[in-house]
């Protein structure tokens, strides 16, 4: 997945433009991670409150064009139907495929600000982790289910169905 945010908030009385180029490396999608690629368009099933997604050509990390994200107070990116493009749940825990891995790239930086990542089997958390933005250019955000994700439960789902990145 590519995502190119666009942050609208004032910070110290400036426009504050922050751009993400987040890059779906590593759900465990088939037998190896896949990329998600936004070249045409915007996926049906990816949706946005409190903002717009569409694409754009200004940053990218894989082709052309990446997923831009105009966002404000209380935005949630929502990628639902993972089952049904590619994700394989027996693989959420599974030795070789146990890791997601996004690539973040940052304009400004925003001083205590933090994507949380989310997790879910239908409508319950399952995972999650959170991702600082306190950086410019571009970061992996990448985090082990099993190690390094905390958990809703001890022991959590891995019928996940849709991932909630939530804005700073």
């Amino acid at each position: 997945m590519f995502i190119h945010v666009n942050n609208n908030q004032k910070i110290i009385a400036l426009k504050n433009y922050f751009a993400f180029l987040i890059v779906l490396l590593g759900v465990p999608l088939t037998s190896y991670s896949q990329d998600e690629s936004f070249e045409t368009t915007v996926p049906s099933y990816w949706s946005t409150t409190n903002g717009t997604l569409s694409t754009s050509t200004d940053h990218y990390k894989h082709g052309n064009q990446s997923l831009k994200w105009d966002w404000s107070a209380n935005a949630v990116i929502t990628i639902s139907n993972l089952q049904s493009h590619g994700l394989t749940t027996s693989e959420v825990l599974g030795y070789y495929f146990h890791f997601f891995r996004m690539w973040v790239y940052n304009n400004a930086a925003i001083p205590g600000g933090q994507l949380q990542i989310e997790f879910y089997d239908n409508s319950n958390k399952q995972f999650y982790y959170s991702f600082g933005v306190n950086y410019t250019g571009w970061r992996a955000a990448t985090a082990d289910y099993d190690a390094e994700m905390s958990t809703t439960s001890t022991s959590p789902s891995t019928n996940i169905t849709t991932i909630k990145i939530k804005a700073p």
